[in-house]
Parts: structure tokens; C-alpha cells; sequence
């Protein structure tokens, strides 16, 4: 996409606005002045004319001549009068535009408390942006104007490019990972988790192919430890042993020691662009397990174990799950920020062989509702959110507790109402120095 300054706009200083006045940089399809913040309509036309044509930049504080649309002061705004700029575009956009396209803004504070906010719209693939009055913008010169219902060339257009985003999503999601037929025969239940780093292609890592990137990638995700709740003392780091490049991608996998290198165990996959495929095998209570565990009531627990053992239903390690699949994507989204991702982050899910399933948690009240009304998954195959047309669940990756989000949702998937809130009282004081993400 075009970019008038050069630069990353997380860059941006104030020497780089007079840029805009040297280079005699005109409004027109890629760039929009205001002088103030306008109607919060016409910033949704405008930023919505943007996201459906090739993307392009709009900027609050710049003086333009109305003759040649050139810039030609830098005056910025009032900053007294608005406190918060960049909160207000913000929601200026997710109020006015359906759906919500990707932009980045910086705020650069100039003298006298004036300010210029610039914003970058990245070219959307969720076509067509619709602003709140029912209407489609394009750019048209240094404008923008609404799609006439009568134009049926853009308005095809505009739906054939979400129709392509949403294939590539489709297409991603097929895992290509092989699993022998006497590995699925074992019935053992398995986590699919699809990442995708949106707009696609928007973010490449830089020097990808190198062997430095592929160490840096493989140290990654071998620093983290994992604290096993019922062994407190212990800390075991999460060992990838087997390693290699793919076409766009590199692969990592831990095989256990005395296993056929073809089993499908722990696995991940990164991918050029920033998408990221995890297979997780979901940890099991084995029958030898319950003598570290803390609220096992006596009865319960040793019906638990005669069904394990009679193989009626399995038994779900909700403690190991969580940390297990929270460890592997905070390192991920820890990963992505050291390398400058600033984009969108969405995901899907896909539980497998989850028939006769049940969730158990070490906590009292817990066990307590399992005894009254053990919640056994009925379902062979679950998917969050349903695989087809595109739909994904959106990540916000600022969040500092994203993992526990995510997974209440595949533990609520899975018929457990147990609630991770309060993760100190499940993993103890030691569970948020695992995850340092800057």
C-alpha cells in the first residue's frame, strides 16, 4: 500500500508531517486531510471508502488547498478538546462501519497543545464495509462516495474479495497433519487450534528463512516452563525434539521417548505471514493418577477410576489442559509482538474423539457438582466456531489474561460450567510467571 512518510506509521514523529508539505503530498485515492475531527458520519464514510478499495491514510490536523487538495500547514487540533484522540476514532469506527476494518493509528503531539492524529487503513478482505446508514463507500478521486445499488460490477467485486478471504481461511484450516489409523482407534481426544494473523499477508516476519529466525522461533518454545498442579515443586520445560521446515513454515513437535516418530503428538506449526496451527493432545487421568490430588472425595474418586478403568468415559485433566495450551499460546502472541505484529488476531478450534468425555478440576465445589450432575460430552467432533463461510473468534492480544477467555470457551464445549477466573486458585502463586509477554 501506498505510504507517504516511508515509514512504520508506529515510527512517526513530528519531522515526518513536513514530509507531507515537501513532497506536495494531494489528497486523493490513498490519502485524506482534515484540518479537525468532522462529523463522526463522515469518518466512517471515509475510513469505510478505504478498507473496500486498496487501503490509504487519513489524517486529522493537516491543512490542505482546496484547488490542488496538496498540503500545505501542519495546524493540528485542540488536544483539550479532545483528550483522547485515538479512543475516539476508535470508536468513531466501531460505531459507524460493520464490519470492523484494521487500522493503526499514532497520535504525534505537536506545540502549544495541538496534536495530528495519523491513520493507516489496511485494505480489507471482509467486504463490503457498511456504514451505519446503509451505505457503501468507495474512493472516487480524493473523496468518498456512496456504491450506486445499480452498480453491480463493484458490488460483485467487493463480495468476491470476502469470498476469497474466507476460502483461505477454509483452506488453512485443513490440517494436514497425518494420523495413523491405529492412533485414532485409541480414541484419545485432541485440540486443533487454527491462529490466523489478519489482514492476511498484511505481516510477514522478517527474515524468516534464515537459520537465525528458525532458532530464535525454536528457543521460544523451549524456555517456557510448565507447572504441573500435582507436582507443586516441579517445573518441566515443554521439549521440542523434532524439528524442520516446511514449504512456508516450520514445524515443531515433541515426540516422547520410546514412540514411533509417525505418532501425532504435540505440535506446532508457524507459518511466514504470522498464522500459527497447534495440535494439542489433550492430557488424561490415568487410574494411578488420584493420590496427588487434594478434593477427591473418597467415593466419587473411586467410581471416577472404575469407569476410567472400564473405559465407560475418560477423564479430561483440566488443570494440565489449561496450562498446557495457555504456555504454548502466550509464547506465541509473545513471539508475534517481539516481532512487531501489531495487527488482528483471530482463531478457530476444533475438539476431536471428545465422545464420553468428562472435565475434571481439583476444587472442591467442583467435584461436588460432578457427583450431583457429571456433565459427559455426547459429541464425537467439536468445532468453535463452526467451520464454514470464514468464522473465526477474534483474540485480543493486549489482554492479559486472553488464554483464560479462550479456554472457558472449549471447557464450556466440552459440558464443564467450571469457571477459570481465578486461576491463582487452581495453578497456585506461581502460575502468572510463566507468562511474560511485553
Amino acid at each position: 500500500m501506498y505510504n507517504p512518510f516511508d515509514k512504520e506509521i508506529s515510527k512517526l514523529d513530528k519531522e515526518d508531517l513536513q514530509k507531507l508539505i515537501d513532497n506536495e503530498v494531494a489528497e486523493g485515492w490513498y490519502v485524506e486531510y482534515k484540518e479537525d475531527f468532522p462529523h463522526n458520519k463522515k469518518i466512517g464514510h471515509s475510513i469505510a471508502s478505504f478498507a473496500n478499495v486498496e487501503g490509504g491514510w487519513y489524517i486529522i490536523g493537516v491543512e490542505s488547498d482546496k484547488a490542488s487538495n496538496v498540503a500545505t500547514d501542519i495546524v493540528g487540533f485542540d488536544l483539550s478538546s479532545y483528550t483522547t484522540p485515538k479512543d475516539k476514532l476508535r470508536n468513531i469506527i466501531k460505531g459507524n462501519i460493520n464490519p470492523m476494518p484494521f487500522f493503526e493509528s499514532k497520535l504525534i503531539k505537536l506545540s502549544n497543545n495541538k496534536g495530528v492524529l495519523v491513520v493507516r487503513i489496511e485494505k480489507g478482505y471482509e467486504t463490503p464495509y457498511i456504514t451505519n446508514d446503509g451505505r457503501i463507500y468507495i474512493r472516487n478521486g480524493e473523496g468518498s462516495d456512496p456504491v450506486k445499488e445499480t452498480n453491480s460490477y463493484i458490488i460483485r467485486k467487493l463480495f468476491e474479495r470476502v469470498d476469497l478471504h474466507r476460502g483461505r481461511i477454509e483452506v488453512f484450516s485443513n490440517n494436514t497433519f497425518f494420523m495413523p489409523e491405529w492412533q485414532v482407534k485409541e480414541k484419545k481426544c485432541f485440540l486443533e487450534a487454527y491462529f490466523y494473523a489478519l489482514p492476511f499477508d498484511a505481516f510477514k516476519f522478517s527474515d524468516f528463512f534464515s537459520n537465525n529466525f528458525f532458532d530464535k522461533f525454536r528457543r521460544n518454545f523451549s524456555e517456557p516452563f510448565i507447572y504441573e498442579p500435582d507436582k507443586p515443586n516441579k517445573q518441566v520445560k515443554i521439549l521440542f525434539n523434532n524439528f524442520y521446515t516446511s514449504y512456508n513454515s516450520y514445524i515443531l513437535r515433541h515426540i516422547p521417548i520410546n514412540i514411533s516418530p509417525i505418532v501425532i503428538n504435540l505440535t506446532l506449526e508457524l507459518f511466514e505471514n504470522g498464522n500459527l496451527k497447534m495440535f494439542i493432545p489433550v492430557p488424561n487421568i490415568s487410574p494411578s493418577i488420584h493420590t496427588n490430588y487434594e478434593f477427591c472425595n473418597n467415593d466419587f474418586w473411586e467410581t471416577l477410576i472404575r469407569k476410567i478403568k472400564q473405559r465407560t468415559f475418560k477423564v479430561i485433566d483440566g488443570h494440565k489442559f489449561f496450562v498446557l495450551f495457555a504456555t504454548l499460546f502466550n509464547q506465541y502472541r509473545k513471539f508475534l509482538k517481539e516481532n512487531g505484529f501489531q495487527n488482528f488476531l483471530k482463531a478457530r478450534y476444533k475438539l476431536s474423539q471428545t465422545f464420553g468425555t468428562l472435565v475434571y478440576f481439583d476444587d472442591g465445589g467442583y467435584v461436588d457438582s460432578l457427583q450431583r450432575n457429571p456433565p459427559i460430552c455426547i459429541k464425537q467432533e467439536i468445532e468453535i466456531p463452526e467451520f464454514n463461510n470464514g468464522n473465526l473468534i477474534p483474540i485480543d492480544i493486549e489482554q492479559d489474561s486472553a488464554e483464560i477467555s479462550i479456554m472457558n470457551v472449549i471447557f464450556r464445549s466440552l459440558g464443564s460450567l467450571y469457571n477459570l477466573k481465578s486461576v491463582s486458585n487452581i495453578l497456585g502463586p506461581g502460575y502468572k510467571h510463566l507468562f511474560r509477554v511485553p
